[in-house]
């Protein structure tokens, strides 16, 4: 039942992202999956977790990456549009512009802010930026092949010059919940100008020692 419930509700196209508390409910969970979805002629492979002892409890085939767990660029797996790490248990950017060779246009514009792919608007503040800029060339009335302004060429040149450094960015997966967790609270916050408007939620978990952690979950 278990198992049926996370293909239900963890799962998104051909990606299922789902947890565990402990490593012997997550290896059971593992063990299920595969069974149940078995049954449809359905394999599951490519199991990728931030705990060894799970990943060992599978046959190595069915593994994304080979034991044991380091921390490098082959270990940045791709899931839903974004890099998960296991080792750091952190999701990640990864931005891939090409190089420039002719004057920036509109739809050059669009077609590279669309790349930063973002579900969850982790990136929110860094994209509105370009959303802006994109609202004022269509103020501009540029045709999609026209070249842009001096003045908004400049400065989309220089924030796209600035999105490698997006790759630094690391989001924690785990918002530091457990079931003995004293509170689980969730905060909502949203605020406007007169360029952009934006609401954000974080996760406030207070533990069994009363320590607190605040976690990001969503933002657009």
């Amino acid at each position: 039942p278990e198992a049926a419930e996370i293909v239900l509700r963890d799962f998104y196209m051909d990606d299922g992202m789902s947890g565990a508390d402990t490593v012997q409910q997550a290896i059971k969970i593992c063990k299920d999956l595969k069974e149940l979805l078995g049954k449809a002629k359905l394999p599951l492979r490519k199991f990728i977790s931030n705990s060894a002892e799970v990943l060992e409890s599978l046959p190595e085939g069915d593994r994304e990456i080979k034991l044991p767990m380091e921390i490098n660029i082959d270990h940045n797996i791709k899931t839903l549009g974004i890099r998960y790490e296991p080792t750091t248990d952190t999701f990640k950017f990864k931005v891939k512009l090409d190089e420039i060779t002719n004057p920036p246009t509109k739809r050059d514009m669009l077609s590279e802010t669309a790349s930063l792919f973002d579900p969850l608007g982790w990136l929110a503040p860094v994209v509105i930026r370009a959303k802006i800029m994109f609202q004022d060339l269509w103020k501009a009335g540029l045709d999609w092949k026209q070249e842009l302004p001096k003045n908004i060429a400049d400065v989309w040149l220089e924030f796209r010059n600035e999105l490698h450094m997006l790759e630094e960015v690391k989001i924690d997966r785990w918002v530091h919940f457990k079931p003995e967790a004293k509170k689980v609270e969730l905060h909502g916050f949203c605020d406007a100008s007169e360029k952009a408007y934006a609401a954000v939620i974080y996760a406030r978990v207070l533990d069994q020692d009363d320590s607190i952690h605040v976690t990001m979950l969503t933002s657009k």
